[in-house]
C-alpha cells in the first residue's frame, strides 16, 4: 500500500479548505472562491462564430428544416438538448428532427449515409462531434444537406470545407469547455444578435456536461459553469434523475446521495452520468429517443402507465411524466449495465497474464458498447492500464476494424500509446480513449500475439502500482470527529479535478471481533472502534480473512487510506472513513 503525501501535512489547520487547494496547485484561493462572471469569454473570440450565429438565423427566418445529431454520451446530449431548445425558443414552431445513433458512436455515422437520414434536411447540427469528418460533410452535402453547422471541443487543426465549424481546440482558447460549454457560448451569441437572455436557463446542463466530460475543474471558467449550474436546476429530467437516486438511496438506507437539495460534482460524475451514459451503451433506440425527448422538452405534457411490481404500491397503476418515466428508465438501465459489466468481466480475465505490463482482452463485437466500463472495471482491479477491444467489419471496405478503449491512471497513457506506433489512432482524454489497432496485427493469432508482445515491450519498464494521492497523514490517536466533519461538509467543492482528499491513519488497533464481512454478498467490512466507523465496499472473503486470522490476540493493528465521511442515522450521527485500501501490519 503506497502512498504520496502532498502539501504541509496540516491536519490540525483552522482552514482545511485552503490547504487542500493549495494542495492541487491552486495559489490564488481567494479569487477562486469568489470567481464571477468575467471569466465567461465573448462568444466572438472564436472562428466563424459570427457565420454560426448568421446560419442559424437565415434558417430560422427561412422556416427551414433542422437537424440535430445527438452524440452518443452525456456531453453529447446536454449539448444537443441545448441547442435544441434554443432553436424552438426562438422560433417554437420550426420543424427541428433529432438524430440518435443506433450503437455507440459520434458525429455521422456510416448508418445514416447509407439510409439517407439527413436527405430532407436543410441545416444539420453536429455538436459536441464532428470536427474531422471531413468526408461525411460532403457526402451528406451530395445528398441533399444545404449546410452544416459543427460545434465542438475535440481535437482540430484543420477546418472542414463542407461544414462551418466552431471548436475551440482549433482556436486554442477555453479548451477545458466540453461540448455542453462550446454550444451554450453559440447559444450565448444568439442572445446578444436578438437581445435576448435565454441561454442562462439552460446552465445546469452547461455544468452536467462539463463534469460528465471530466473537464479540468481548476480552470475559473469551468469551475464558474458548474457552480452557476448546480446551484439551481432548471432541467425538468435533471431533477428527476436527481428525486429518483435519492428516493433509491433513501430505500436501502445509503448515505452517498444525501445532498439535502445540493447537487455536487461528485454526485454527477458518480450517481447522475453513469445513468445517462447506461442508455448510449446498451440501451435501444427507443430508449434514446425518449431520453432525448426528456432532455429537449418534446411532447413534454404525455403520460406514461407504469404499474409497480414490488413494495408498497405493488399492484397499483399511476401516469407518470415523460421526466419521471425517463428517469425510472435511466435507473433501471444502469442497474442492467452493472449486472452486465459484473458478469462480463470475470470470463475476460482469463485472458490476463501476471507478466503483462498493460491488460489487453478483446470482447465480441456486441460488447463492444461495453469496452470502456469493461477497462474501468478492470483497470481499478488490477491497478495497471487496461485496453478493451474488439473486431467489427467495416461497411465501406472488405476489412476489419480493431477498435476498443483504454482506461489508466498515469496522467499521461494516451499519449503514450500514440508514440508506440501499433495503433491507428488514440484520441479522447489522456486515461480515458478510444482507440483502434493497426490493421497489419489483426491478420491472424500470430499477429495478435505479436501486437500484445510489442505492447508489453514497450512498457516493460514501467512499474504500474496503484499509488495512493494523501493530503493528511496522521496516527490513530489524532483522528478527530471536526476534522473528519468538516472534510465532509467541504464536499460540494470536490470533483475529478479538485480530488477528494486521502487520509492516511497509522496504527489502528482494533479487535478481531470488531472486524465484520457484512452485506448480503459478504462483500464489505466494517470496524467500529473508537467512535469511528471504517468501511470498505467491493471487499470479500479474503480481504477479511487478511484482516483476521492468524493473531496471536484478539488485537491488530491496521494502516489504512480512505475518504471523510458521515452517517446519520436515527438521529445519531457517526464519522465514517470510507477505506479505499488497508494492510495489517504486526
Amino acid at each position: 500500500m503506497k502512498y504520496n503525501l502532498i502539501g504541509n501535512n496540516n491536519y490540525q489547520s483552522d482552514n482545511l479548505l485552503e490547504e487542500i487547494l493549495h494542495n492541487r496547485g491552486i495559489t490564488d484561493i481567494d479569487s477562486f472562491l469568489n470567481i464571477t462572471d468575467d471569466v465567461v469569454p465573448d462568444p466572438y473570440v472564436f472562428t466563424n462564430m459570427d457565420k454560426a450565429v448568421d446560419l442559424i438565423l437565415s434558417h430560422i427566418e427561412n422556416n427551414s428544416t433542422i437537424g440535430v445529431i445527438v452524440d452518443s454520451d452525456c456531453d453529447g446530449i446536454t449539448s444537443a438538448s441545448i441547442i435544441y431548445n434554443t432553436i424552438k425558443f426562438y422560433s417554437k414552431d420550426i420543424d427541428i428532427r433529432y438524430f440518435n445513433h443506433s450503437k455507440k458512436t459520434h458525429g455521422i455515422d456510416e448508418e445514416m449515409i447509407d439510409n439517407e437520414y439527413f436527405k430532407d434536411i436543410d441545416l444539420l447540427i453536429i455538436p459536441d462531434a464532428g470536427s474531422l469528418q471531413y468526408k461525411e460533410h460532403k457526402q451528406v452535402k451530395e445528398q441533399g444537406v444545404k449546410d452544416i453547422l459543427v460545434i465542438d471541443h475535440h481535437p482540430c487543426k484543420e477546418l472542414s470545407s463542407y461544414a462551418i465549424t466552431v471548436n475551440n481546440q482549433y482556436d486554442n482558447k477555453y479548451t477545458n469547455l466540453s461540448g455542453a460549454g462550446m454550444a451554450y457560448l453559440v447559444c450565448k451569441a444568439l442572445d446578444m444578435e436578438c437581445w435576448e437572455d435565454n441561454a442562462n436557463n439552460y446552465l445546469d446542463l452547461v455544468a452536467i456536461g462539463l463534469i460528465a466530460d471530466d473537464m479540468v475543474t481548476i480552470d475559473p471558467i469551468v469551475q464558474y459553469f458548474i457552480r452557476k449550474g448546480l446551484s439551481k436546476i432548471k432541467s425538468p429530467i435533471i431533477q428527476a434523475l436527481i428525486d429518483k437516486q435519492e428516493l433509491i438511496q433513501a430505500l436501502i438506507g445509503k448515505q452517498e446521495f444525501n445532498l439535502k437539495g445540493n447537487l455536487n460534482p461528485i454526485a454527477v460524475s458518480f450517481n447522475i452520468a453513469p445513468m445517462i451514459n447506461s442508455v448510449f451503451r446498451i440501451g435501444t433506440i427507443e430508449e434514446k429517443n425518449i431520453m432525448f425527448e426528456a432532455f429537449a422538452n418534446i411532447d413534454a405534457e404525455r403520460k406514461f402507465p407504469y404499474t409497480a411490481t414490488r413494495g408498497a404500491k405493488k399492484g397499483i397503476t399511476i401516469n407518470e411524466s415523460l421526466y419521471e418515466h425517463c428517469a425510472r428508465m435511466c435507473l433501471s438501465i444502469n442497474s442492467k449495465r452493472k449486472r452486465l459489466s459484473d458478469k462480463m468481466v470475470i470470463p475476460l480475465e482469463e485472458q490476463i497474464k501476471e507478466t503483462d505490463k498493460v491488460i489487453c482482452v478483446q470482447v465480441e463485437e456486441a460488447s463492444l458498447g461495453m469496452s470502456g466500463l469493461l477497462a474501468n472495471a478492470l483497470q481499478h482491479k488490477y491497478g495497471k492500464p487496461t485496453i478493451v477491444w474488439g473486431i467489427t467489419n467495416s461497411k465501406t471496405k472488405d476489412t476489419v476494424i480493431g477498435s476498443g478503449s483504454l482506461r489508466a491512471s498515469t496522467g499521461d497513457f494516451k499519449s503514450r500509446l500514440q508514440k508506440t506506433g501499433l495503433f491507428e489512432f488514440v484520441e479522447g482524454h489522456q486515461d480515458a480513449a478510444g482507440l483502434q489497432i493497426k490493421l497489419e496485427y489483426l491478420v491472424s493469432n500470430e499477429t495478435l500475439r505479436e501486437f500484445k508482445q510489442k505492447l508489453n515491450e514497450h512498457f516493460k519498464d514501467d512499474v504500474f502500482k496503484k499509488i495512493y494521492t494523501v493530503d493528511f497523514d496522521l496516527p490513530e490517536h489524532d483522528l478527530d470527529f471536526y476534522f473528519i466533519k468538516e472534510l465532509y461538509e467541504l464536499k460540494d467543492y470536490y470533483s475529478k479535478s479538485i480530488f477528494e482528499p486521502l487520509i492516511h491513519i497509522s496504527n489502528l488497533k482494533v479487535s478481531v471481533d470488531d472486524i465484520l464481512l457484512m452485506g448480503a454478498k459478504q462483500n464489505t467490512i466494517k470496524i467500529s472502534s473508537n467512535d469511528f466507523d471504517f468501511i470498505k465496499f467491493k471487499s470479500d472473503i479474503d480481504e477479511w480473512q487478511m484482516l483476521t486470522q492468524n493473531s496471536k490476540s484478539k488485537m491488530v493493528t491496521i494502516n489504512l487510506i480512505g475518504k471523510a465521511s458521515m452517517n446519520e442515522y436515527q438521529g445519531k450521527v457517526t464519522p465514517q472513513i470510507i477505506v479505499e485500501a488497508w494492510e495489517r501490519i504486526e
